[in-house]
């Protein structure tokens, strides 16, 4: 029997939910309406990153899509799901409801992934010192480094990973690092030259501003991979020696920071 996808509403609610499951919303099954929902997420960003970003993705590469109507969901609640309700009475040519059936179980899965990649990111607590987050991306194969805790949980539901400390910045001492961003290369980059940020703003990075400060007497190393076209930053020695015997090139210093 051929039926269409008709996603009559998905938003973030929020609920205590221990396993993915699918209930009726009304009526029985035999009158074709089923509701599927996820586990919870986090945080509202997290919820919210993953309705916008994955999800619609996976929507997006169907050819027998529905209707999704706008997510309006309230940030006053701690956690959240995703609900999508599913009317079978729907008809569509080109569609089973096996095929529903299968890509609304299939972003159940993938919000349950998205959900246990989920890390707690410490806050930004010291008056003095500031966290520098890293985050990677798996499929991008690139890293990233923030200050804003906001930005790496909002990113950790985009599909990178957190990875923990990088090091830690004076929040207003010593000389500014800058960070670009290249869209065509889908990647980061930072450094303390000025020269350096000037220049690279005429070839196709944008420039992002002052990302954090050098700062200190622990040694933050960078590297570069001429295959991966990519640059990664670490103040750990043995990752620094290390990477040098698996493709990457050691630049030397990058700048400095805090113990």
């Amino acid at each position: 029997m051929l039926v269409a996808l008709c996603i009559i509403l998905g938003t973030l609610l929020h609920s205590k939910v221990f396993a993915s499951s699918v209930k009726q919303i009304s009526g029985d099954e035999s009158n074709g309406k089923i509701e599927f929902v996820t586990n919870e997420f986090p945080t509202f960003e997290v919820a919210k990153s993953f309705f916008d970003g994955p999800m619609e993705d996976m929507l997006s590469q169907q050819t027998y899509q529905g209707d999704l109507l706008p997510v309006n969901p309230s940030t006053s609640d701690t956690n959240y799901i995703i609900k999508i309700r599913v009317d079978f009475n729907k008809y569509h040519s080109g569609s089973s409801r096996f095929d529903v059936e299968t890509l609304s179980w299939d972003i159940i899965a993938a919000a349950d992934e998205a959900i246990a990649r989920i890390k707690p990111i410490p806050g930004q607590n010291s008056v003095r010192h500031i966290n520098v987050y890293r985050l990677y991306h798996p499929h991008l194969k690139t890293h990233l480094y923030t200050t804003d805790t906001h930005e790496a949980k909002i990113l950790q539901g985009r599909g990178w990973l957190y990875e923990g400390i990088a090091w830690k910045s004076e929040r207003d001492e010593g000389e500014a690092v800058y960070r670009l961003y290249h869209s065509g290369l889908k990647v980061h980059l930072y450094t303390k030259d000025s020269h350096e940020y000037k220049v690279l703003a005429t070839r196709g990075w944008n420039q992002e501003g002052v990302s954090y400060h050098s700062f200190g007497t622990v040694p933050v190393y960078r590297l570069y991979h001429s295959g991966l076209k990519k640059h990664l930053y670490t103040k750990d020695v043995n990752e620094y020696n290390i990477l040098a015997t698996r493709g990457w090139l050691q630049e030397g210093l990058a700048w400095n920071s805090q113990p």
